[in-house]
């Protein structure tokens, strides 16, 4: 069907179900439709975040040294200490979420009676083919990737405190929002995002189309008794200030802005509050 190959479909309810990674996750350039995670991206982690990005409540590297120091240690105190298997499973998603997070969207596929894209594996090194030779991963590898979902399940808290979370997001991201019924969105998989906007600028620019001028981001205005995965003090990739939102967690879309940047880019942000009445 075509709606599951724009990376999203259209639920009984109106919700638009996401069937890609959401966020700033490593990825991958695709010829066809926009991407699909893989690789990190070229983040300069001394590159400064245009002004004008703050009026959407982002700060840049420079500025925001400090507060992001503030906001963790207040994040942790409330968040509290982990098992050392959540540090672990969240060390490793860290440098390289995408075959757990497409394995939960495989899941998801296979469950709602959802066809599978014949390349959703395509990148796998190791794998066994099925009956149209196609990859697929091995048992093995499945059952590591739903022991890693368990113990990062474990590590979700409750914010404790009021933050802005940035997720540099593919069209196919965005037009999902447009397409659905209320505004609201489903998580398939973790969304990876973050309060530094530089970051999420960076892994929008690697999800935009060569020929377009466009950055698309999702902005997520999380609440104290919102659940959170504080990933950044476990990972060995601090400067992205990663946080996690939870799968199969719902968001309703409530405005949107942007603007034009100096060298004409145009920046879309689509901001988003969790919504309560998920399945």
């Amino acid at each position: 069907m075509e709606e599951e190959d724009e990376g999203f479909y259209i639920d009984d309810d109106g919700v638009a179900v996401i069937l890609e990674p959401i966020g700033n996750h490593r990825i991958n350039r695709s010829k066809k439709k926009n991407i699909k995670e893989s690789y990190k991206p070229n983040v300069e982690s001394g590159a400064p975040m245009e002004i004008e990005l703050r009026r959407h409540g982002g700060r840049d590297m420079y500025a925001g040294s400090e507060h992001f120091e503030k906001l963790h240690k207040e994040i942790a105190k409330n968040t509290g200490d982990v098992t050392k298997e959540t540090k672990e499973a969240i060390n490793n998603y860290s440098n390289g979420s995408y075959n757990l997070n497409n394995h939960l969207i495989h899941k998801h596929m296979v469950k709602h009676g959802k066809p599978v894209p014949k390349d959703h594996w395509k990148h796998l090194g190791q794998a066994k083919k099925d009956k149209n030779g196609n990859k697929t991963p091995y048992k093995d590898n499945i059952d590591h990737w739903e022991k890693e979902h368990s113990h990062l399940m474990k590590g979700f808290r409750k914010a404790g405190t009021h933050v802005k979370l940035f997720a540099g997001v593919s069209a196919r991201t965005h037009n999902a929002l447009k397409d659905s019924k209320d505004g609201v969105i489903e998580h398939v998989s973790y969304a990876s995002v973050t309060p530094k906007l530089s970051i999420a600028k960076a892994f929008a620019e690697n999800k935009k189309s060569d020929k377009s001028n466009t950055h698309y981001y999702n902005v997520y205005h999380t609440h104290p008794d919102d659940e959170v995965l504080h990933m950044q003090p476990h990972s060995n990739m601090k400067e992205e200030e990663e946080f996690g939102i939870k799968p199969g967690s719902h968001h309703k879309h409530f405005k949107t802005t942007q603007h034009t940047d100096e060298d004409g880019n145009t920046h879309i942000f689509n901001h988003f509050k969790s919504h309560n009445e998920s399945k």
